[in-house]
């Protein structure tokens, strides 16, 4: 399991594993309920897992190709390699708002079918997708947000984290607004990071083109409340997190949430949450929601 430490004053332990579940973001009317099926090819490098992810993205994209008339990825990645001894940050975050069509929820589970193996071994895996889409109105406000590695500058960007490692949020926006954070977890609870856990108002008020650093105690804002500070731990070969960052120019307030357990974030299901979402999107066009998966691995 994901052992996810949170301190303020001390450390307090949360406990979490995570899965897959879509990326979405939100923009404009004129939402459609569509559907698609993909079928992903991996090699020796895929584990079954990255396989299945692969291929929901490739349903999601064909679904709103068929419908929109386009071709979307919808993840981001960030990855440090290390070539000719010098060690790189290498960040890719495909914009929603430069496609005709985004995903807003699912209306049933995604399906996935692990078909025969290819004549090398690779496994193959076919998916099937749900949901409500709508074509893009452009209106959703574009933020900069990054994940970051036992560091607090943009050289420590990565999605890649050993076991007690910590882990901070870069984040920049170019209008003054409001922002959220949040993890979804295997048990398809959804975690509260941000706002901190002694903070009271329905969202984090930040400033335009001000840089923002969350989770990380020395940088906290005071008018933030009292800051969270995260590392991450597993018992695991490897486990997987996902993290939601949404943020909007207009005020809203999170969704109702809970206790669940002593020194853990307060918490939501994941069926709750998701229906939080979607009618927040719907009632706010400039809304936007950033999507970054994460893994840990043992030391």
């Amino acid at each position: 399991m994901i052992r996810s430490f949170i301190s303020r004053s001390a450390l307090l332990c949360l406990m979490l594993i995570v899965a897959s579940t879509v990326s979405v973001w939100a923009d404009g009317g004129g939402v459609r309920n569509i559907s698609g099926e993909y079928t992903f090819y991996g090699d020796d490098h895929h584990s079954p897992q990255q396989c299945k992810e692969a291929a929901l993205q490739g349903a999601i994209a064909e679904a709103l190709a068929r419908e929109f008339g386009t071709v979307v990825s919808q993840s981001i990645m960030q990855q440090e390699t290390l070539t000719g001894g010098s060690e790189s940050t290498f960040f890719d975050a495909l914009n929603v708002s430069e496609v005709k069509g985004e995903w807003i929820a699912n209306t049933r589970e995604p399906e996935y079918e692990f078909l025969p193996p290819g004549p090398d071994g690779s496994l193959i895996v076919r998916c099937k997708v749900w949901g409500k889409a709508r074509p893009v109105s452009n209106r959703a406000v574009e933020f900069d947000s990054k994940v970051l590695r036992n560091g607090t500058d943009e050289r420590h960007a990565d999605t890649h984290f050993r076991s007690g490692d910590d882990m901070m949020l870069s984040f920049r926006a170019p209008v003054d607004g409001y922002v959220v954070v949040y993890l979804l977890g295997a048990d398809r609870r959804v975690y509260r990071l941000l706002p901190y856990m002694d903070f009271n108002e329905g969202a984090v008020s930040v400033k335009h083109d001000r840089n923002y650093t969350f989770f990380h105690a020395p940088s906290g804002d005071r008018a933030h409340g009292t800051v969270d500070e995260m590392t991450l731990y597993t018992d695991m070969p490897v486990e997987r997190n996902r993290i939601y960052v949404i943020f909007s120019p207009n005020r809203f307030d999170r969704p109702v949430d809970q206790f669940t357990s002593e020194g853990a974030p307060r918490s939501l299901s994941y069926e709750d949450f998701s229906k939080w979402l979607q009618k927040a999107r719907l009632n706010d066009d400039r809304m936007n929601v950033r999507l970054t998966n994460i893994d840990i691995s043992e030391k």
